[in-house]
């Protein structure tokens, strides 16, 4: 038996106390009988409790979550039975809950149950619910359904839920991470479980996320990652030569500038969407002698914003 304490004040996290056989009162109550005891200041406590089987289940564990109040100069005290009905914390247990279009957790599978789990985080009691309703989306919705048929298997699909939410947030789109580079890091800070994953980009702003070998998963940010370029010209450039048909970049101006005139469109190049962003501020583009400043053809829409 594990237990752990984490003051809830100062947030932080005490020993683990850890316990084995010779601990326990074999009277026939199996009482968990402590030795000693150990004095804490004052406060409230988050107190979990894991509780192994015998060796030859020793996939099989109960545990509990409990809110323990210590209080000055007197004795705290906290009793709970465990019975056969909770040792359903493990990953055999919750693999046994998939029906083969979905997982069936609504009778008595929690997100505390994976709490519990040694090796597969990412998901608990807060994002359960979130995580298991995106992915019966996503296997009902024809994407692959694929049953993570061992640990590494369950924490790749934990993996891939949480990239596919944040993919679906607005705000997580939105942000400035850029460059491509960045927008990967962001991805990959997202997996939990060591999961392998892959990225192959459409244009600027859209990426394709392979998890695991197994799930893939679209996020285009908005309204596109920057391209590639030091200055406005640079990046003109760079679009000349990599944008795609369909694609919508950003074009970040992170200084006011002076550029020459009859600056070359996009030859061979179809419904382009170019954002114009003023990076910190509101930045101006002059011409260094007569003519146009940007030559738009026919399927490029533009928009120009002074500052985001």
């Amino acid at each position: 038996m594990e237990i752990s304490l984490t003051n809830l004040g100062t947030g932080v996290a005490l020993p683990t106390w850890t316990f084995d056989d010779t601990d326990f009162d074999y009277d026939g109550s199996r009482t968990l009988t402590l030795t000693g005891c150990d004095s804490l200041p004052a406060g409230r406590y988050r107190v979990g409790f894991t509780l192994y089987r015998e060796a030859d289940n020793s996939d099989e564990r109960a545990g509990l979550n409990a809110i323990l109040h210590v209080y000055h100069n007197m004795e705290s005290r906290f009793e709970h039975v465990f019975t056969n009905s909770h040792f359903n914390f493990s990953v055999s247990y919750i693999l046994s809950a998939w029906t083969g279009t979905q997982w069936n957790f609504a009778n008595d599978i929690t997100g505390w149950h994976f709490y519990f789990l040694d090796d597969i985080y990412g998901i608990d009691g807060n994002n359960f619910a979130e995580i298991v309703q995106w992915f019966n989306t996503l296997t009902n919705a024809g994407s692959p359904a694929t049953v993570p048929a061992s640990p590494q298997g369950l924490g790749a699909l934990i993996d891939a839920a949480l990239i596919g939410i944040a993919g679906a947030d607005v705000d997580f789109r939105i942000a400035n991470y850029g460059n491509q580079a960045g927008a990967e890091e962001a991805i990959s800070g997202l997996v939990r479980n060591s999961t392998a994953v892959t990225f192959d980009w459409t244009g600027s702003n859209t990426v394709t996320i392979t998890v695991s070998g197994i799930y893939e998963l679209d996020i285009s940010f908005l309204p596109g990652l920057p391209v590639q370029g030091a200055d406005l010209v640079a990046q003109l450039a760079w679009l000349r030569t990599n944008a795609q048909n369909g694609g919508s970049y950003l074009v970040e101006i992170r200084g006011n500038e002076t550029i020459a005139p009859s600056q070359s469109g996009f030859p061979f190049r179809s419904n382009l969407t170019i954002t114009l962003r003023g990076y910190g501020g509101i930045r101006s583009v002059n011409l260094s002698a007569n003519g146009s400043l940007f030559t738009v053809g026919s399927g490029v829409t533009r928009w120009c914003w002074t500052k985001m």
